[in-house]
Order: C-alpha cells, then sequence, then structure tokens
C-alpha cells in the first residue's frame, strides 16, 4: 500500500517523524513524506487569501453557539480582520451558509499541478492537521481526492483542534484522534459519520510509557502559554520563585510554550518529560501540559485571574471555553481566582502533601489522550482496515 504522510508543520515533524511512527509505517508500506513546500505546493496568493478567509468565517458561523470561538474573534485586533467579521456576521444573520460557499467556490479550483503529481498513485493520504492550516495543505488534499483510490485520513495535532481551530475547508474520509472528546467532537463539530472516526491516541505520547528510572520530585512546573491567554506569565513566574517554600522544593521551572521558545522538537519532548518526572505539580493559565501532568498523576493549578486578551479579568474562563471545560473540572485540576487560592493550593501540596486521587485523574485524562503506549500500534492497524 502506497502512503502520503503530509508534514507541513514541525509540529507534525515531531509527533509523528521524530516520535519513530513514521518510520513503523514506512516498515510496513511505501511511505512518501509530503512536504508542501518542498514539492513547490504553494497555490496562488489570492487562493491563500481566500482560504484564510474561510478560517475567520468559519469561526462567525460557529460563534453563536460556541464560547471558545467568541473568545477567538475578540481577539481578532488588525483593522481588516475585524472589518471582515463584522461583514461575516451580517452574511451569517442574513442565513448566508459561510463555509458552505467557501467549500462551493473551493471545489471549482484544480489543484496545482505540482500537487496532482506529487499524490499520484497514493492509496492514503495521512493528513496530520491543525485544521486552520489550509492553503498548501488543501493543494495536496484536493489532489489526492482526484485518485479514486485514495483515501484521505485526519489526524488532528492536538485534543482541542476539534473545538478550537475551525473548520474543515476539504473534509476527510476518515479521522483518527486524540480521545473519547474529541471522537464526539468529530461527529457534533465536524458532521463525521461515528463509523468513520477512531480513537487511536497521540503517537507520540508512546514515549511517556518508556521505562525510566525514577527521580525524586522537587519542582514546581509553571507551563506558558501559545497565545496571549496569560498575560502576567511572567509576573506570576516571578512572584512563585519569590516564595518561600518548603525545602523539599528545589526550585520554580518555567517553561515557555514552544511558539515562544525552542520549537516542537524532540528534544524539548525530552526535556519536557524530564521536567514532569521533577515536577511535583504545575501551574499554567492552560497548556496540553497540563493533560500530559494528569497522564502522570500529577496535579496541575490553573491560573484564572489577572490581564488576559479575554477581558479586564479571567475570572471563570477555563470553564467557559469548551476546549478547557472539561479538562479545568477534573479532581487535581484546581481553577485559582486569586494569587491568594494559588497559594493556598500549592501549600496544600508543597507544605502538608495533600495529592488528588491520581488513578482517579490519570482515567480522566485517558478519555482526552488515550495514552497507554500503544498509540502507535493502534494507528498502523487502522491502517490496515484503509486497504482499497
Amino acid at each position: 500500500m502506497r502512503i502520503g504522510l503530509l508534514i507541513s508543520h514541525q509540529l507534525h515533524s515531531r509527533n509523528w517523524l521524530a516520535s519513530g511512527m513514521a518510520r513503523k509505517i514506512a516498515d510496513k508500506h511505501d511511505l512518501v513524506i509530503l512536504r508542501p513546500l518542498e514539492l513547490g505546493v504553494v497555490g496562488g496568493s489570492w487562493r491563500r487569501r481566500v482560504r484564510e478567509a474561510f478560517v475567520l468565517a468559519s469561526m462567525v458561523q460557529r460563534e453563536p453557539g460556541s464560547r471558545t470561538y467568541a473568545f477567538k474573534l475578540r481577539q481578532r485586533r488588525p483593522l481588516a480582520p475585524r472589518l471582515e467579521i463584522r461583514a461575516f456576521r451580517i452574511l451569517r444573520d442574513r442565513g448566508v451558509d459561510l463555509e458552505g460557499a467557501f467549500r462551493r467556490w473551493e471545489a471549482r479550483q484544480r489543484p496545482a499541478w505540482a500537487a496532482l503529481q506529487a499524490t499520484a498513485g497514493l492509496d492514503v493520504l495521512l493528513w496530520p492537521t491543525l485544521i486552520h492550516t489550509h492553503n498548501e495543505e488543501v493543494e495536496l488534499i484536493k489532489s489526492a481526492r482526484q485518485g479514486q483510490k485514495c483515501r484521505i485520513v485526519a489526524a488532528p495535532a492536538s485534543w482541542d483542534s476539534l473545538t478550537s481551530k475551525g473548520a474543515f475547508l476539504v473534509k476527510p474520509d476518515a479521522m483518527w484522534v486524540w480521545g473519547e472528546a474529541s471522537e464526539r467532537h468529530a461527529v457534533t463539530e465536524h458532521g463525521m459519520a461515528s463509523d468513520t472516526v477512531q480513537v487511536t491516541g497521540p503517537p507520540h505520547f508512546d514515549f511517556y510509557h518508556e521505562p525510566r528510572k525514577a527521580l525524586v520530585e522537587s519542582t514546581v512546573l509553571v507551563a506558558g502559554t501559545s497565545v496571549n491567554y496569560w498575560e502576567n506569565e511572567l509576573e506570576i513566574v516571578t512572584f512563585l520563585r519569590q516564595m518561600r517554600w518548603p525545602q523539599r522544593v528545589n526550585g520554580i521551572v518555567h517553561r515557555p510554550h514552544p511558539r515562544r521558545g525552542g520549537g516542537w522538537t524532540w528534544a524539548a519532548m525530552e526535556e519536557l518529560r524530564h521536567q514532569l518526572d521533577l515536577a511535583i505539580c504545575v501551574v499554567a493559565a492552560f497548556s496540553t501540559v497540563v493533560i500530559e501532568a494528569a497522564l502522570m498523576g500529577k496535579p496541575s493549578f490553573l491560573v484564572g485571574f489577572g490581564p488576559s486578551a479575554h477581558g479586564p479579568a479571567m475570572a471563570d474562563y477555563h470553564f467557559q471555553l469548551e476546549h478547557m471545560a472539561e479538562v479545568a473540572s477534573w479532581p487535581g485540576v484546581h481553577l485559582c481566582r486569586s494569587k491568594e487560592e494559588l497559594v493556598t493550593g500549592l501549600e496544600g501540596i508543597l507544605n502538608n502533601g495533600i495529592r488528588p486521587d491520581a488513578a482517579e485523574l490519570r482515567r480522566r485524562a485517558l478519555e482526552v489522550a488515550r495514552s497507554d503506549g500503544h498509540a502507535q500500534e493502534r494507528i498502523l492497524e487502522a491502517l490496515e482496515w484503509m486497504t482499497p
């Protein structure tokens, strides 16, 4: 079976190449790595602009029923996006199906010749995707769709992608997702048939189940955010470092989000695993690291106070966004509405040894990310079902 693996972002390279997943596929199948820019698949600037507009339009169309997209649209500060949002809202309120209109336009556009050549002869196109990156990827997806045998399988890059990154301009034939929550979102938010969605788990999380020497927990890990959810991130790091903690606390470790420091590399993944091994708990405004900590049975504290892009105060912000609400409700994940709450919660763990039920925390985390060391095996099994 000839399989194409679409790699368009450093995050996908880490999750599928550096994790060893691609190598395992190549051991059993004829695997082709497709990197759009290296192939010369760039589309046109006008196509890029329309596809960027689709992302915004899909968020506007979903805004009335989604706190997440309402928040994201409020973040759009430049004048042009604000004017586009206003225009899309007018059209939406007049009953225009914005997503449908863009998809009909896309269906009339022929793929780039370089994309048609790159996907010729494929049986399956694996599509690790951030969903809202839609130019060069779309050229390859459309080209693969023209092949009668080729099946397109989307693998959302994160557990929250299906509720926070807009819609698919070209829908896949099947989807492999992180956990039960994203399986539900694939059906309810993106109209996938339930029998086309499979929970495989993230391939790069198998790394967490490799045997390692146990380390003494001695730090507090502060996990930074990718966008402006947390304007006072550095202020909180400084504040925690100035506090007096018990002797067993060997420091406050600040980990900037990959977008802000170091990128999505396997070395950074290994460093994170080491940081989590040493961590007693995690502090974040929000981060996927909270899920990784929960899978290791470790508690987290969410900073729900201070300035942010959300407004003058974060307050119950984490409970309002679809992709955060479920995680924020777990036992062992604590929403702190003030510095005093944060300090009290940390003191309970660091001074008094108050810990959540680690088994229950892991169980809840597994519903979001099926991480049991066998995700890559499930992906290989799922590939066998894709044989034409």
